[in-house]
């Protein structure tokens, strides 16, 4: 243990008063769900599984400090949080749904299910580098060390039960190690442009969807 660092601990007490006052929202809003769910025309069960979703949250935002920032509890917690905002933006569609798209659209469903499942794949990868300060690990670009297969530690990079900066034999963590970990979440970035920037342009197409699919393109130029 060191010394306090008080804008570290200013930045954690932010977020702890900010996720306090999300899970109060939450409770409204599920206390509203209920209240008006025969006026609204659906049940509540949306909103206690968000309600759900967000007290899981907070146990594993204990966890995080309980564990000494144990990589698999911190990157699970990032995921768990990107869920809460996901179940959020559904309750708000659900309550302001849009016009219906054209079968000619629907056909595309598999893939914009497939490409959302990248990006959580692409997210939970970036909070590993993240956990495991493997940001650093490669600092060349487009090849990592001068090579575009560089030696790495691919099962001790993703070996998920082990403590921070330690192997599962408990070994400092290697070189090789982080390098794999920051490889593959960079190498994975080129598949998910490719596969949602696809998904995104052919949408365009649809003059419903041509608003939210010409900004996925933005986002993935920026």
């Amino acid at each position: 243990y060191g010394p306090v660092s008080w804008g570290k601990a200013w930045i954690e007490m932010i977020h702890r008063y900010v996720g306090a006052a999300l899970g109060m929202l939450i409770i409204a809003i599920v206390w509203m769900a209920w209240r008006h769910r025969h006026t609204l025309g659906h049940s509540a069960r949306l909103a206690l599984f968000t309600l759900l979703a967000v007290c899981v949250q907070g146990a594993f935002g204990a966890w995080t400090v309980t564990h000494k920032l144990m990589p698999i509890i911190v990157t699970t917690h990032l995921l768990g949080g990107m869920s809460v905002l996901a179940l959020m933006t559904w309750l708000a569609v659900r309550e302001n749904p849009g016009p219906p798209v054209s079968p000619v659209t629907r056909r595309w469903r598999p893939w914009l299910i497939g490409a959302f499942l990248l990006l959580t794949i692409q997210i939970g990868l970036g909070g590993w580098v993240s956990t495991n300060y493997a940001a650093l690990a490669c600092m060349d670009f487009p090849q990592c060390h001068g090579q575009w297969i560089p030696e790495m530690d691919l099962h001790g990079g993703f070996s998920l039960f082990r403590a921070l900066g330690e192997l599962p034999s408990g070994e400092m963590i290697s070189q090789a190690a982080l390098i794999a970990i920051h490889w593959v979440h960079r190498n994975m970035a080129f598949l998910v442009f490719l596969v949602l920037g696809s998904v995104a342009w052919k949408l365009r197409a649809d003059p419903i969807l041509r608003r939210p699919a010409t900004l996925v393109l933005l986002l993935l130029l920026a």
